[in-house]
């Protein structure tokens, strides 16, 4: 991907992101893979419930807002990510 239309994706990234207040942080990695951190929902079992209820959705929105398919994962602090372990940029931030 070129880096103009990876910038620009980015930016539709975290636009998306600050759109929704479940998202903390999203990083970008590979071929336009997505990773986010949701806000703590009392506690994990909460947050993967808000997650499985709510990817399929999100990532739909996220596939309507860039031109290239869209890989969305969950990143739990608590546990890792091994795809995270991949070089990354964090795209978004929510600050307090």
């Amino acid at each position: 991907m070129k880096a103009a239309t990876a910038k620009n994706v980015a930016k539709a990234i975290a636009r998306w992101a600050a759109g929704n207040p479940d998202i903390r942080r999203a990083w970008v990695y590979g071929n336009i893979n997505v990773a986010v951190e949701l806000e703590p929902a009392g506690d994990s079992e909460e947050t993967l419930a808000a997650w499985m209820a709510n990817a399929g959705v999100w990532r739909s929105q996220l596939q309507s807002r860039i031109s290239v398919p869209v890989e969305l994962e969950w990143f739990d602090p608590d546990v890792g990510s091994t795809a995270l372990a991949e070089p990354k940029v964090l795209v978004y931030e929510r600050t307090a």
